[in-house]
This record gives C-alpha cells, sequence and structure tokens, in this order.
C-alpha cells in the first residue's frame, strides 16, 4: 500500500524478518505474525511519522485477526509446515 512506500526501510526490515522466521521456523503464518508485530516498531525507527506509526499498527491488527485460525492452528500444533507433504485424505474406491 501507500503506506509501506512511504517507508521502505521498514518494508525491507519486515521482508528481512519474514524471510528469516519462515526458514528458520517452516511456518509461513510464524513468519507474517513476527513481520506484522514488527512493522509498527520498523515504522518508528525509519520514518518516524505518528501517522504512519498508527497505520502499521492498524495494519498488525488486521492481519492477526484475519489470520486467527493460522494463529489457532500454531498454538494447537496443527499447522502446516513450508515443504511438509500434506497428509492425504482416503478415498474409498
Amino acid at each position: 500500500g501507500v503506506s509501506l512506500a512511504l517507508m521502505p526501510y521498514a518494508l525491507f526490515t519486515i521482508r528481512i524478518d519474514w524471510i528469516v522466521v519462515t526458514i528458520t521456523t517452516r511456518y509461513v503464518s510464524l513468519g507474517l505474525i513476527a513481520a506484522s508485530i514488527t512493522l509498527p516498531f520498523a515504522a518508528w525507527a525509519f520514518a518516524g511519522s505518528p501517522r504512519l506509526i498508527v497505520v502499521g499498527t492498524i495494519m498488525t491488527v488486521r492481519a492477526w485477526y484475519k489470520h486467527k485460525a493460522n494463529i489457532r492452528r500454531l498454538l494447537n500444533g496443527t499447522e502446516n509446515r513450508l515443504g511438509a507433504k500434506k497428509t492425504e485424505s482416503k478415498s474409498i474406491p
């Protein structure tokens, strides 16, 4: 969005955060959560604009709300890992 275009260093920071967490844990959703937590702090560190910090915080809350099912699966230990084979459903011939 427009806010991220105004914060290229913040965007770079959250991308690196997402990549490191996703590669380390193999959970894409955990990478998203980590990046979303980092966004308001990166906005503060690199942009310093109160408006962009608020926008970053709203984006974080929105991401958490939108991905609450993924968060629930992470907490339950049932979230799929990147590169893991999905459980095949048994079909009756």
